[in-house]
């Protein structure tokens, strides 16, 4: 049994050939690279002014229950549009609408994103070095199932959305708690207002500061390159992975997986770099290069490196000054083709830190709190990914 797509909706509309002038602030455009497991990653997207977005919604103004589908890199990922968002298209991308009084869209969204509508999508691609779908050929799709009647469509679809919700909330407070830990770590180590001896900020009552390399620091404190606490240890590729996870194997930490709890696993195997919760992992290629995340127990992905530090307690300070500097180690990369981290620069970047190493470890410990909490938020992500996928393949048939 299969149903032809362009049955059952209203139009598909091609996005707007161009590139966005983008903004600090406005409306999300959704690029495809913001489209990832049925869901738009609307905390990482470009932004644009209202100008912008009325300019790139001429076409069509996305609405609540709309899809957008990806034509390329990767192609045929698929998002929903959420409620109370005006979002527009970026470039690659398509807007499917659709009819509403014979499919759900939700029902739609997961009818498309499953494995074997992928793999119909992928016969319809073309070019040799970057694969792309047209918008006519998304039209000539056959969705491989039985087209079930509305109000089980509903069932359905709301049942499996449940899950995307709960992974966003928990995505939700993983951010929460990492701006948080931002604002303490740049209280402590860069404002230098730590508690005192009296439970008061440091600098703000007249703890006293000494210059070191033209700067104030804390009597007590030093400046020290990175270069000289961490060094970085390169991700391998395994020879094999899974896309589910049977029998004794790990996460194959990719930065999907990071970001959404979703990827490969792999089996132990003995060139592989391994991870602990609470390592530190950064992007070293790719348009993402330079992003910092907590690691879970697995094996560190080819794209990614492990930071390693000299000594443990450096550890979680040594993630939130990374944290800090995300956005300037993401400005220096190398590669005009690809992107690269580049870890020269990485590694003159200097920390101001207390010699007294009972001092730091008590920073470190308030820190360490936190990342574990968002290292339980993660791991429940991937279990939750996993049920939902399961919930996918049981329900949709």
């Amino acid at each position: 049994m299969s149903f032809p797509l362009s049955d059952y909706i209203v139009e598909i509309v091609d996005c707007l050939h161009a590139t966005a002038p983008y903004t600090e602030k406005g409306h999300p455009l959704i690029r495809t690279t913001d489209i990832q497991n049925g869901r738009l990653l609307l905390e990482q997207t470009m932004r644009v002014s209202d100008e912008t977005y009325e300019t790139w919604t001429q076409r069509s103004v996305p609405q609540e229950g709309d899809l957008v589908m990806a034509r390329e890199a990767p192609v045929g990922a698929v998002g929903i549009v959420p409620k109370n968002v005006n979002v527009c298209l970026g470039q690659r991308t398509v807007q499917i609408i659709p009819e509403r009084d014979k499919i759900y869209p939700k029902y739609l969204l997961y009818a498309l994103t499953h494995a074997k509508t992928q793999r119909l999508i992928e016969r319809y691609t073309v070019g040799s070095t970057v694969k792309r779908i047209n918008v006519r050929d998304i039209l000539k799709l056959k969705i491989p199932f039985h087209l079930p009647d509305l109000e089980t469509q509903k069932e359905i679809g709301d049942k499996i959305y449940l899950y995307d919700e709960k992974i966003q909330l928990n995505k939700n407070l993983m951010m929460q708690f990492e701006e948080y830990t931002q604002l303490l770590f740049r209280k402590w180590f860069v404002d230098f207002n730590f508690p005192n001896k009296q439970g008061e900020s440091y600098k703000e009552h007249g703890g006293e500061m000494i210059e070191v390399g033209g700067k104030l620091i804390p009597k007590g404190w030093r400046s020290v390159k990175f270069k000289e606490l961490f060094s970085f240890e390169k991700g391998v590729m395994p020879n094999e992975v899974f896309i589910e996870n049977y029998g004794a194997k790990k996460a194959y930490l990719t930065i999907e997986f990071l970001e959404e709890g979703k990827g490969q696993f792999t089996n132990e195997q003995p060139n592989l770099l391994e991870s602990r919760d609470l390592d530190i992992l950064m992007v070293m290629d790719g348009s993402r290069s330079g992003k910092v995340f907590t690691a879970i127990d697995g094996y560190v992905g080819s794209t990614l490196a492990k930071i390693v530090p000299k000594e443990e307690i450096y550890r979680d300070v040594g993630y939130m000054f990374l944290k800090s500097r995300e956005r300037a180690i993401s400005n220096r990369t190398t590669g005009s083709a690809v992107p690269h981290t580049s870890k020269s620069y990485v590694n003159s970047l200097v920390l101001n830190l207390p010699e007294d190493k009972s001092k730091l470890s008590a920073f470190a410990e308030k820190f360490s709190v936190i990342r574990e909490k968002i290292s339980l938020l993660q791991k429940e992500n991937v279990l939750l990914s996993e049920t939902r996928d399961l919930l996918i393949h049981k329900l949709i048939k």
